[in-house]
This record gives C-alpha cells, structure tokens and sequence, in this order.
C-alpha cells in the first residue's frame, strides 16, 4: 500500500476514534442524568464503532509504524489518534466510576429496604 492509502486508513482511523469520544461524551451525560437505557444504546454503538477501528488496525498492520520513508502527515495523525484515546480512556474512567456509584447506590436502597421488610 502506497502513503496515499496510508493516510486514508489513518484519516478514517482518528474520525472513528473521535467519534466514540463523542459517544463516551453523551454516555457521560445519560450516566449522570442516571438515563440507563440511553447509556445502554450508546453502548452498543461504541462498540461497533470499536469493531471497524479494529478492522483499520488489520489493515494498518501491512504498513507497519510510520517512519522515515513517510512524511510527517501519517506521524501527526498518530499522534491526533493517541491524543483522542487519551481523551477517551479518561472519559471511561468517568462512566466507569458513575456506573460503580450507581450501582452501589442501588445495592444499598435494596438492602435497606430488605432490613425494613424484614424487620430489622
């Protein structure tokens, strides 16, 4: 593959990953706004837009890393597609914390309500 399909795979790689940025985003809104079966639906479609940022990774694989026979575009997309999975590994780290709140926050009005029904 020549650098023109290179940074066409890259180009489409960084859009998707920015996307479940954005999906991560409004995940975090239905999360704090507790819309679990908003936060559900985006979850679905986070991961199919994981699964074709891993076909572009196959396909990525034929290139190898980009080095000195590219020029700079190929490098500066890598390093604009790190920057958004960086973005996005910390707005899972959110959602993952409001999901544990959430469910913890559940398990505790359930069990308080099993100590009043039982009694206790």
């Amino acid at each position: 593959m020549n650098e023109e399909k290179l940074i066409a795979v890259l180009a489409e790689k960084e859009a998707l990953v920015r996307a479940l940025v954005g999906l991560s985003q409004k995940q975090n809104s239905a999360l704090r706004e507790k819309a679990l079966s908003r936060a559900a639906e985006i979850d679905i479609e986070k991961s199919e837009c994981s699964a074709k940022i891993e076909a572009l990774d196959r396909e990525l694989r034929v290139f190898g890393a980009p080095g000195k026979e590219h020029s700079k575009t190929p490098l500066n997309t890598v390093k604009n597609i790190n920057s958004a999975f960086e973005e996005l590994i910390n707005l899972e780290k959110q959602n993952e914390a409001l999901v544990s709140s959430m469910a913890e926050h559940l398990a505790n009005a359930r069990t308080e309500s099993y100590r009043k029904l039982a009694g206790l």
